[in-house]
This record gives C-alpha cells, structure tokens and sequence, in this order.
C-alpha cells in the first residue's frame, strides 16, 4: 500500500509530478491497481474558508421577540462577505400557536462575526412542559457549516391549573334527607 492508502503499480520512477489542473502547483499522478486506474492527487492548499455555527438557546415564553434571538457565528472573520439560510422548524413547539414561523439570509460583512437570528416566541395562558424547535442553517456561501442545528427549548411562563371548591351551609331537617350542590372550579 501506498503511504495514501491506494494499492499502486511499479515503482517510484513510475510517478509522475505535473501541474495537471493548470492552478500553478505542481500535482502527482500514480498509477493504481486496477486495469488503466491512474489516480491523481491535486495539490490544494488547506481551506481557508470559515466556519458557520448556530448556537443552543433556553428561553422564557413571555420574554417576547426583543429579548429572544439566536447567534449564528463565524469561526474566524472573513475578508468577503458570507451568507447562509436558516429555517425555523417544529418539533414539540408548534408552528404560529408557540413561535412564529420563519425563514431568512443572514448575511455577515467582512470582518464580522457574530449575527443574530430574532425569535417570535408567541405567549398564552396555557400550563406547558418545556417545549423544543430548531433552526437550521443550509445553502451556505464563502463558509462551510459545523454546526448548522440550533435546539431552542422553550420554558412556559404559566402557573399550574389551581383546583378550588366553594363552601356551603345546609339547613338540616326533621325527617328525610337534605341535599347540597358544590361548585368545583378549575
């Protein structure tokens, strides 16, 4: 085996260092076990394009959408403007009753960062567990993705339900029976 892991025909005499791909560094052809397999190795230099990632959030049903949002971040700063779509997507929270559905183009300047994503957390009077959705970064241009998933978990704001009986007073009587009706709230 070859130090790439290929199985390759002849000896080192039979390797051939070329610019194959015309970008002016010089790029290696090998021949490879297998009838006319030639494989060919380009020279690239390592990637230099940034990172995209979509960070995890908690947030409180009523905090409303000014103080609800979620960073998307660049590994590092980029000299040409970067840009990714992102989509908002159920999973227990459901769409236009928990959150406001949505969907956009976060574009990030040269030499910036961080961008946040507003959230549409939508409040009501219900008594909820703690309920999920995600937003999902795709499509992204002058960056690769690392972490294109973000899991925001939203906690309700509600009191429990409350369970209330009113009192009454009944008269008793001589004979038979008396009755009595109570009123059980929720």
């Amino acid at each position: 085996m070859s130090p790439v892991g290929f199985p390759v025909f002849g000896n080192p005499g039979q390797f051939t260092v070329s610019d194959f791909n015309a970008d002016g560094r010089p790029d290696l052809a090998v021949p490879l076990a297998g009838p006319s397999a030639i494989g060919l190795f380009y020279n690239q230099p390592a990637s230099t394009v940034p990172c995209l990632f979509a960070d995890d959030v908690s947030v409180n049903e009523g905090d409303g959408p000014a103080n609800t949002s979620v960073t998307i971040r660049l590994s590092e700063a980029s000299s040409q403007p970067v840009q990714v779509n992102y989509l908002l997507k159920a999973e227990a929270a459901i769409e236009n009753v928990d959150f406001q559905a949505g969907s956009g183009i976060v574009v990030f300047q040269p030499g910036e960062t961080t961008k946040q994503v507003p959230l549409n957390i939508i409040d009501d009077n219900i008594d909820e567990d703690p309920e999920g959705m995600f937003l999902t970064l795709s499509f992204p241009q002058n960056a690769n993705i690392s972490d294109g998933s973000a899991k925001i978990l939203i906690f309700d704001n509600d009191p429990p339900p409350t369970i209330s009986i009113n009192d009454i007073s009944v008269t008793e009587g001589n004979s038979g029976e008396s009755s009595a009706t109570f009123t059980v709230s929720l």
